[in-house]
């Protein structure tokens, strides 16, 4: 059963592994999420894993890194969110990915009065690592909620090693209720992209550190 190319449900639940190697023998994977575990603190295991489309780490109470997908280098779409202990990504064979995503938002109210919510904090994650290899233009980064994260420097490097002269296959990204990043870490990514001069508005970056931009509930609902 775990040689299916396909998501696998609740196997990812499983409790008392601090490892996947359990699951050695998957090579292609449509999507996996892997959530509420107990005692998982790494991806290892995983290395036979080639293709991953759709991937979903969520409320992981050991969690701390993501390292075991090293032959993995495309992933169509990630989503991080609510793993307490995770302080490193460590994907570094990945060379593709379409969206990044940590965190979301929802709303407390609707209209003018309404009060954005930051949801899916990984505290620890304070950057985005081990996208060294990375060379897919045009990946979007979505942070939002993340307590601990300061810094979008990778992704500016990312910006000025693969779009060197910015335009439409730049790397780009939306950043909200982030209080401990700067909003000069957003500026730079832009600069990098070519866009030196954006006026940033809220659908792009707001209630981060630095700006008094009120997060509009439509677009993160």
């Amino acid at each position: 059963d775990f040689c299916l190319s396909r998501g696998l449900g609740d196997v990812y639940k499983r409790q008392g592994h601090e490892d996947l190697g359990f699951l050695a023998c998957l090579q292609v994977v449509d999507g996996m999420t892997v959530q509420d575990t107990t005692s998982l603190r790494s991806f290892e295991g995983l290395g036979g894993v080639t293709e991953l489309r759709d991937l979903t780490v969520q409320r992981n109470d050991a969690l701390e890194t993501l390292k075991g997908l090293d032959s993995i280098e495309t992933i169509t779409s990630a989503w991080i969110r609510d793993n307490p202990e995770l302080s490193r990504l460590e994907l570094n064979s990945l060379r593709s990915m379409h969206i990044f995503r940590l965190g979301w938002y929802e709303c407390d109210g609707h209209g003018p009065t309404a009060t954005a919510i930051p949801r899916g904090d990984n505290p620890k994650l304070t950057r985005i690592d081990g996208l060294e290899q990375f060379e897919e233009p045009e990946v979007r980064f979505v942070i939002e909620g993340q307590s601990g994260f300061v810094s979008a420097n990778e992704i500016t490097e990312l910006a000025l090693r693969i779009a060197p002269g910015g335009g439409i296959d730049a790397p780009s990204g939306t950043f909200h209720l982030n209080p401990n990043l700067a909003e000069e870490e957003i500026r730079a990514i832009y600069e990098a992209a070519g866009v030196p001069d954006i006026v940033l508005s809220p659908a792009v970056a707001c209630e981060n550190r630095d700006d008094d931009r009120k997060c509009p509930c439509d677009a993160g609902a």
